[in-house]
């Protein structure tokens, strides 16, 4: 996999994997939420929510490492919490806007298909 250090590729990639993780994981909810959910279907959304995860814990890191160094000096600096819940946030809201929600659905179920042979609704 190429590594790009364009900020607004890294972006759009990083908003694609999350939106996808948020479209799998109401989709794992349902299987998980049936009692009577096969176990094969269980282990496949137990799956695809190990690699959301990953993904999720990804952009985090990546997200971390271009954050500008704490002004430690005098009181009133931003601390690291708050610029985190400021991300987490601001990404939250991208992701309950229909653009960003509706283009990772399509993308999550081309995604899905490629890496599982079961025909797609």
């Amino acid at each position: 996999m190429k590594h790009t250090t364009d900020p607004a590729a890294t972006s759009d990639l990083e908003a694609v994997q999350l939106a996808m993780g948020a479209d799998v994981l109401g989709l794992a909810r349902a299987v998980l939420d049936d009692p009577a959910s096969p176990y094969t279907e269980v282990r496949y959304a137990g799956l695809r929510l190990a690699e959301c995860l990953t993904d999720a814990l990804r952009v985090a890191e990546s997200r971390g490492l271009r954050l500008p160094p704490p002004d430690t000096e005098g009181v009133g600096g931003t601390d690291s919490v708050s610029v985190v819940v400021s991300v987490v946030s601001t990404e939250a809201s991208a992701l309950r806007s229909g653009q960003a929600v509706t283009t990772a659905a399509g993308s999550s179920r081309a995604h899905r298909a490629a890496r599982d042979p079961r025909p797609q609704e």
